[in-house]
């Protein structure tokens, strides 16, 4: 669950009533992280997962009781995954249950704002004899891991956007399946397009929509840090993407469809243009996967995905050794 209070707010808005379920304490190895969450409403709806497998099936029956009978105690349960519950990760895992309501709301709703404004906050959360007291921190504890469950039963939560901003440049048919296979992913997407009548019919209610006659002038206003793939219906439009993104030296990932000769031919003119050798190794073409060679629509989509993943998997582990060298390897395996 990428943005978890939004989520619940939605979903209390909706049907009234959902429990969250946090990996509170993982003991030796097991299927999710101290932190993962899943939702469940009162029809059965899941969001997220906390590993799956008889694990995740014992919680939701558990929560779905707590639901029914408007449980709002915190609750935590221990499960060893492997005599108990027969799964081969063999360790143990603790997850702690709570359910919202309407009379949650106006608590969720500002822990969703803050969400929403990409703020880093934390959650302490003491049970009472009929629910749970809940209170927003600052930042000011910031050492502790991102969930942290203690003897008295009361927890502290860490919440912060660790989604990765990035900037799509086209609306065509890779554009389309490409925003399908981001929408659930942790990116925050900017789409961009010339074209009203392309960019439109593909509604997403979590990406941004953003019509430009001058796209190349919207690079300005691209976040540091922030991923940009070029997939125009214009080669030249591609290139002035590609020189004004590389010149700015502020995306770790720059990358644009097309052959290896087109590639080429980007890299010679990016060359006569000025740009050194450095910045020009920025530049990721072909996109995707080299070993996945379909062409449709949707499978490009998925190869320049699994891409994506690979670069932010470098990027959020915060090596400092990471380099324009190391991402060429990844690139290109």
């Amino acid at each position: 669950m990428n943005a978890p209070w939004s989520s619940l707010a939605k979903t209390i808005k909706n049907d009234g009533i959902a429990a969250i379920l946090t990996v509170a304490e993982l003991l030796g190895s097991g299927p999710r992280e101290v932190g993962a969450r899943m939702m469940i409403n009162a029809s059965g709806k899941i969001q997220g997962t906390i590993g799956g497998g008889r694990l995740e099936w014992q919680a939701l029956a558990q929560a779905q009781r707590m639901i029914r009978k408007i449980e709002k105690v915190p609750t935590s349960t221990f499960y060893s995954l492997g005599p108990e519950l027969g799964q081969c990760c063999g360790g143990a895992v603790t997850v702690l249950f709570e359910v919202f309501d309407l009379d949650d709301l106006e608590f969720v709703e500002q822990a969703a704002a803050l969400e929403e404004e990409s703020a880093v906050f934390f959650v302490e959360t003491n049970p009472t004899a009929s629910g749970a007291m809940r209170t927003i921190q600052g930042s000011i504890i910031s050492q502790i891991h991102d969930f942290e469950l203690f003897e008295d039963s009361s927890s502290l939560a860490r919440y912060s956007n660790t989604n990765t901003p990035l900037w799509l440049y086209g609306a065509g048919n890779v554009g389309a399946a490409l925003i399908a296979a981001l929408s659930p992913l942790p990116f925050d997407v900017n789409w961009i397009d010339q074209r009203p009548d392309q960019l439109l019919p593909h509604q997403h209610s979590d990406i941004r929509y953003q019509i430009s006659n001058d796209p190349v002038v919207t690079l300005n206003d691209c976040p540091e840090g922030a991923f940009v793939i070029v997939l125009t219906h214009s080669h030249s439009l591609d290139f002035d993407l590609c020189e004004k993104a590389l010149k700015l030296n502020k995306f770790p990932y720059v990358g644009v469809i097309g052959s290896k000769t087109k590639a080429a031919r980007f890299r010679s003119r990016l060359k006569s243009n000025g740009l050194d050798e450095l910045e020009i190794a920025q530049l990721i073409s072909p996109l995707g996967v080299p070993s996945i060679k379909g062409k449709e629509p949707t499978i490009v989509a998925a190869s320049i995905v699994a891409q994506l993943l690979e670069y932010r998997e470098c990027l959020v582990a915060k090596n400092p050794e990471t380099n324009f060298e190391q991402r060429e390897n990844i690139a290109h395996g």
